[in-house]
């Protein structure tokens, strides 16, 4: 296994714990977690992603972000059908929860500060064009899920957001070679660096408030996590080699896909009147599984 993939595990590891602690000590609360993620979806991950679109353009990068957009459409109508397929014989709130999570993950939240630590700011913008497909896909066959209806409201939101107003805006800036001035060049970097550490607190604190003795009672929070975090990935790599990608473009590609289930399903199943307490089990327990996941399959390269 890359040794630069585990110290930077290690790294993000480190600062869960740090999350961890500082709720446990009170320093952090539900409400401060909330005013966290809200600067960290709607403030620092939109500067990270403009951030790694000021890249020069070339050809080759122009041909890769086509690839990583067919991939991701791909990607997320092969995970549509294998979601129904494993999880056709459960019903109710429980099956559309799997489903859902094997279709979607955490790619804004924690794919992002990870691929960034790993792949600098070419896995960002990867990453960010993987996650356009993401967005539409999660507020029309995502809200479909839960609600059994395609609403306008949800529709809007498929495509006006920071993160799609950040990944259009940085699109833009590439294909025509426009470069930030210095000093807003340095703020978006900056800020978007914040992601990886407010991230990984976040989750930290969250975890602090999960009682470890309800995640080892349910045999369909092992399936769902095993599907989300080594199948999904497992079937994309072995689908992708034989692909020549460069070694940074494949990496990128299955570990975006490897990432925990999303709280969006917790956001769903609470709007819509769903299992919420089995939503946030899932979500908990296939970010603690994938501490470990991640680097197993990074090791699979």
């Amino acid at each position: 296994m890359d040794q630069k993939i585990i110290t930077q595990v290690l790294v993000l590891f480190l600062i869960v714990t740090v999350g961890y602690s500082s709720r446990k000590r009170g320093i952090l609360n539900p409400a401060l977690n909330k005013g966290l993620t809200e600067l960290l979806l709607n403030v620092a991950v939109p500067f990270l992603v403009v951030s790694s679109f000021q890249l020069s353009f070339s050809q080759e990068m122009l041909a890769n972000m086509g690839f990583v957009l067919t991939f991701s459409i791909v990607a997320h109508l092969l995970a549509i059908l294998l979601g129904k397929f494993l999880f056709s014989g459960m019903h109710g709130d429980t099956g559309r929860i799997l489903r859902f999570s094997s279709i979607f993950n955490n790619c804004g939240f924690m794919g992002y500060p990870i691929i960034g630590n790993m792949f600098g700011q070419q896995g960002v913008f990867y990453a960010s064009i993987y996650n356009i497909t993401t967005t539409i896909f999660l507020w029309t066959y995502g809200a479909f899920i839960f609600t059994d209806k395609v609403d306008r409201h949800f529709l809007t939101k498929a495509f006006i957001n920071s993160g799609m107003v950040a990944t259009f805006l940085g699109m833009l800036f590439f294909l025509f070679s426009v470069k930030l001035p210095l000093p807003l060049a340095q703020t978006s970097q900056i800020i978007g660096s914040m992601s990886t550490p407010i991230s990984m607190i976040i989750i930290g604190s969250t975890l602090a408030e999960v009682k470890p003795l309800e995640l080892f009672f349910s045999w369909k929070l092992y399936y769902g996590a095993l599907v989300r975090l080594l199948l999904i990935p497992v079937l994309v790599l072995l689908c992708l080699k034989w692909f020549n990608l460069q070694k940074a473009l494949l990496e990128v590609c299955v570990l975006i896909v490897a990432m925990p289930a999303p709280t969006m399903s917790v956001l769903f199943a609470e709007q819509n009147k769903g299992d919420v307490l089995f939503a946030s089990r899932l979500v908990f327990f296939s970010t603690i599984l994938s501490i470990f996941t991640i680097p197993f399959v990074s090791w699979m390269f």
